[in-house]
């Protein structure tokens, strides 16, 4: 089975907490050389999209409670063009994937349409 290469939707599983860090703050807002996690990861990927021409949809799944908070971040960074929704997580890892899955169909993807689950704390990717 082939799929459409020209369009791309990625799920940004982004609930986590930083206890295992020992941070009071979400992982994903600590900084590596001076740039946010998070940061990092969506630079990535919207490298990847202007290298390839690929249209980029991306759904960042936030702690409960914390949408508000991960909303004014993408806005004050300018993300809107990468980051079109932003869903609460749910209690466990995989009701979070869940939630961001289910959030697709806002977008009405094709049947072939690529979605990638990355765990947006891996933030030492290319393209």
């Amino acid at each position: 089975m082939s799929f459409s290469r020209n369009r791309l939707y990625v799920i940004f599983p982004a609930a986590g907490s930083g206890s295992r860090m020992h941070s009071d703050k979400n992982k994903l807002l600590m900084e590596v050389n001076g740039v946010t996690v998070i940061d990092r990861t969506i630079s990535a990927f919207k490298r990847y999209s202007e290298e390839y021409d690929i249209d980029l949809s991306c759904i960042l799944v936030v702690s409960q409670c914390k949408t508000r908070d991960w909303k004014n971040y993408v806005s004050d960074k300018d993300y809107s063009s990468i980051i079109k929704s932003i869903v609460e997580g749910g209690d466990t890892r995989t009701k979070s994937v869940g939630n961001g899955v289910a959030a697709l169909k806002d977008f009405s993807p094709e049947d072939d349409s690529a979605v990638f689950i990355h765990d947006a704390a891996r933030c030492l990717i290319d393209t």
